[in-house]
Protein backbone atom coordinates (compact mmCIF):
# COMPACT_ATOMS: atom_id res chain seq x y z
CA UNK A 1 0.00 0.00 0.00
CA UNK A 2 1.43 3.28 -0.86
CA UNK A 3 1.19 7.02 0.78
CA UNK A 4 -2.03 8.51 0.71
CA UNK A 5 -2.17 11.31 -2.18
CA UNK A 6 -1.05 14.54 -0.48
CA UNK A 7 -3.20 16.40 -3.56
CA UNK A 8 -6.52 15.61 -5.24
CA UNK A 9 -6.53 15.55 -9.15
CA UNK A 10 -9.05 18.58 -9.09
CA UNK A 11 -6.26 20.60 -6.77
CA UNK A 12 -3.40 19.78 -9.28
CA UNK A 13 -5.82 20.61 -12.05
CA UNK A 14 -7.06 23.64 -10.29
CA UNK A 15 -3.46 24.56 -9.37
CA UNK A 16 -2.48 24.32 -13.74
CA UNK A 17 -5.55 26.61 -13.88
CA UNK A 18 -4.56 29.38 -11.64
CA UNK A 19 -0.93 29.15 -13.04
CA UNK A 20 -2.55 29.68 -16.83
CA UNK A 21 -4.49 32.43 -15.42
CA UNK A 22 -1.59 34.08 -14.20
CA UNK A 23 1.10 33.95 -16.38
CA UNK A 24 -1.10 32.93 -20.11
CA UNK A 25 1.27 30.01 -20.30
CA UNK A 26 1.05 26.41 -18.58
CA UNK A 27 3.63 25.73 -16.12
CA UNK A 28 6.48 23.24 -16.62
CA UNK A 29 6.60 19.46 -14.74
CA UNK A 30 9.46 21.99 -12.55
CA UNK A 31 7.16 24.66 -12.11
CA UNK A 32 4.42 22.40 -11.21
CA UNK A 33 5.90 20.81 -8.81
CA UNK A 34 7.34 23.85 -6.81
CA UNK A 35 3.36 24.83 -6.93
CA UNK A 36 2.27 21.92 -5.27
CA UNK A 37 5.11 21.21 -3.29
CA UNK A 38 5.71 17.89 -4.59
CA UNK A 39 8.83 16.13 -3.50
CA UNK A 40 10.01 14.60 -6.84
CA UNK A 41 8.84 14.98 -11.30
CA UNK A 42 7.45 11.39 -11.10
CA UNK A 43 4.74 12.17 -8.64
CA UNK A 44 3.96 15.11 -10.72
CA UNK A 45 3.70 12.95 -13.90
CA UNK A 46 1.74 10.65 -12.41
CA UNK A 47 -0.75 13.07 -11.18
CA UNK A 48 -0.96 14.77 -14.84
CA UNK A 49 -1.26 11.09 -16.17
CA UNK A 50 -4.49 10.45 -14.23
CA UNK A 51 -5.72 13.67 -15.37
CA UNK A 52 -4.99 12.80 -19.01
CA UNK A 53 -6.60 9.80 -18.57
CA UNK A 54 -9.73 10.97 -17.13
CA UNK A 55 -10.44 13.36 -19.78
CA UNK A 56 -9.43 17.07 -17.60
CA UNK A 57 -6.24 17.44 -19.79
CA UNK A 58 -4.52 16.93 -22.89
CA UNK A 59 -0.34 16.77 -23.09
CA UNK A 60 2.18 16.71 -25.83
CA UNK A 61 5.70 16.62 -25.78
CA UNK A 62 7.52 20.32 -24.83
CA UNK A 63 8.08 21.74 -21.80
CA UNK A 64 4.55 23.49 -21.65
CA UNK A 65 2.87 20.76 -23.44
CA UNK A 66 -0.52 21.17 -21.00
CA UNK A 67 -3.87 21.91 -22.43
CA UNK A 68 -6.78 22.30 -20.20
CA UNK A 69 -10.11 20.40 -21.72
CA UNK A 70 -12.88 21.38 -18.79
CA UNK A 71 -13.79 24.53 -17.15
CA UNK A 72 -14.35 23.63 -13.81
Amino acid sequence: MGRPNKWSQIQVYNAIRQYINQHDIPPTIDELQILIGMGCNRTVLRYLRRLEEDGWIRRWHGGRGIKLLRDK
